[in-house]
């Protein structure tokens, strides 16, 4: 479809008249335009996302994102309108939960070509206090496994795995429960 809007008219009607063919009305060169338009927007992001070198999960929210701002920021589409609203309809459906998840808006924060800039006001505010709240977190943990090696001696710890195995049991149960 791309190739045939971006082919010059006054080719594209010889090309017809060769093969016998009716030519293309305004209409119809008007629809494959629209049609290019909203297409084209679905495949750059699709692009990003099956990316093998730079699609990380941060990157998935805002490319999402980014294609429901760019439908809903699009001049209103006279023959398209309904495959338009309907590929954003779409996104909403298939990827309501993708969008809503704090674990994905928190990997888009700390990317470091994204962070809060595709977010809006009150996006960024949650994602922010969310981030504090990991970062916190964070500390507390480093702070106690700070706390527990002063208390043992070095040779210990590096030669008895008795002694971290309490770390180790704490952290599958922490990944149990971020699956629960």
């Amino acid at each position: 479809m791309k190739y045939v809007n971006e082919v010059p008219k006054g080719r594209m009607g010889a090309t017809f008249d060769a093969l016998s063919l009716p030519r293309l009305q305004h209409e119809e060169s008007m629809f494959i335009d629209e049609y290019c338009k909203a297409m084209n927007a679905v495949a750059k992001r699709l692009n990003i996302l099956q990316g093998e070198q730079y699609m990380y999960m941060g990157v998935l929210q805002p490319t999402l994102q980014s294609l429901l701002r760019y439908q809903r920021s699009h001049p209103p589409l006279k023959y398209c309108t309904p495959l338009a609203s309907s590929l954003q309809d779409a996104v909403k459906k298939r990827f309501s939960a993708v969008l809503e998840d704090a674990n994905l808006a928190l990997a888009a924060a700390v990317h470091p070509k994204l962070k809060l800039s595709w977010m809006t006001e009150v996006q960024k505010a949650v994602t922010l206090r969310l981030l504090e709240e990991e970062c916190h977190a964070l500390e507390a943990i480093f702070n106690e496994n700070a706390a527990a090696s002063e208390r043992t001696d070095e040779d210990d710890v590096f030669f008895s795995v008795a002694s971290i195995l309490p770390f180790m049991l704490r952290g599958a149960t922490m990944a149990q429960r971020s699956q629960n």
